[in-house]
């Protein structure tokens, strides 16, 4: 066994998680590093299914990419309002949800005013707004980081950067009915392969509580098991 200490490759996460009572219109995923790269709403290559009291899907998959945004576009030109709200970076143009909810809260406007714009009504998508409260959702998918130290969470409310923090805004109360009970179904790192078993795979958590978090501490090292007729490159 050779242990493979290079930096300069991405590491796949693969996860597959279910939170029991977040519904997926309030669930949302970032991940983050020491090095300071920030991926939020990671929707192009995971995917979100809503789940009913019982943890049964309902319906079909809902899969929100915020590349395309469903194919919606602007035209050639577009400066969107800041509706009297003065944007931290000097934007005379609001052209996303995200800069209006940035130039709201310089403004110390109300967040859900915000989301009755006209960015934030042409970048929601139709199937993630369907989720009820008292629903769960089922996360399933990958995504790519660096490898050094960071972490990634799943949190209420839709994230968005300011000032070098994150900032995840959530209706007002909607705090106090937070449960983070949740099903690890799987937890891997790097290419899957046949037999290969996480730490965490099957971890169950119900809590009664609310406002709580879990927090998993996990070390990856990066691992080439060989022998004489070939090379395996994992993570352990």
């Amino acid at each position: 066994m050779v242990v493979d200490s290079t930096l300069n490759e991405k590491l796949q996460i693969n996860l597959d998680i279910s939170f029991l009572a977040l519904s997926c219109k309030d669930a949302h995923i970032n991940a983050m590093d020491v090095a300071g790269d920030l991926q939020m709403d990671m929707y192009q290559t995971i995917k979100k299914t809503r789940l009913d009291r019982f943890g049964n899907a309902i319906e079909r998959v809902v899969d929100v990419g915020n590349a395309d945004k469903k194919g919606q576009t602007t035209p050639p030109g577009y400066c969107g309002s800041c509706y009297d709200a003065k944007h931290p970076a000097g934007k005379k143009c609001c052209n996303t949800c995200d800069e209006v909810k940035e130039a709201f809260m310089a403004s110390d406007m109300a967040l859900e005013e915000a989301e009755k714009k006209e960015q934030c009504i042409r970048e929601s998508n139709a199937d993630e707004m369907l989720a009820q409260d008292g629903e769960g959702c089922r996360f399933e998918g990958n995504m790519l980081v660096n490898r050094v130290a960071g972490n990634f969470h799943v949190a209420l409310g839709r994230t968005f950067h300011r000032e070098g923090r994150l900032v995840h805004q959530f209706r007002p109360g909607q705090e106090m009915t937070f449960n983070a009970s949740h099903i690890v179904h799987s937890l891997s790192f790097g290419t899957p392969y046949p037999g290969s078993i996480g730490p965490l795979d099957g971890t169950v958590k119900i809590t009664e509580s609310i406002g709580g978090v879990f927090q998993y501490f996990i070390k990856v090292v990066p691992t080439i098991y060989s022998d004489i007729s070939s090379k395996v490159h994992s993570y352990q």
